[in-house]
């Protein structure tokens, strides 16, 4: 990663100019609220050498023959082939809701499908009754009559 490499120089007071050509990962990396374990990575990192260092970001635009652009996406290529089962210990919230959806989805299907009837869900109501809650004789109205 660019800020790794950037960390480990130590050159004193340094500027440099990171280019990306995915705004997705721009936006990742400028949303101090994202919660994408290398954005958040990124970010811990800059502060880290901010005293020091100064780096920009820079969005270019993607597979337009720019030989450095070209070159990291190749380079990019042959490291997501080495692992490409990588796991993050934080998850997005929005997927944490999908997988728990389909988690119980699946139960629920599963139940239908062995039993062959909908599950039943457990839940108590308080008995029904025709009685006014109010005292006797006691009404509500939004009228003053």
């Amino acid at each position: 990663m660019a800020v790794d490499w950037i960390q480990n120089q130590w050159k004193g007071t340094c500027s440099y100019a990171i280019n990306i050509d995915t705004k997705a990962v721009l936006l990742a990396i400028a949303n101090k609220h994202s919660t994408h374990p290398l954005a958040a990575d990124i970010r811990r990192k800059i502060i880290e050498i901010r005293t020091t260092t100064k780096i920009t970001f820079h969005w270019i635009r993607g597979h337009t023959g720019l030989r450095g652009n070209d070159r990291a996406d190749y380079l990019a290529k042959i490291v997501a082939s080495y692992n490409p089962n990588i796991t993050y210990d934080a998850i997005l919230v929005s997927r944490g809701k999908q997988l728990l959806e389909d988690y119980y989805t699946q139960i629920w299907d599963s139940t239908y499908t062995n039993s062959g009837k909908p599950p039943t869900p457990n839940l108590s109501f308080p008995p029904y009754t025709t009685e006014s809650p109010f005292p006797s004789g006691q009404t509500t109205s939004s009228h003053n009559s």
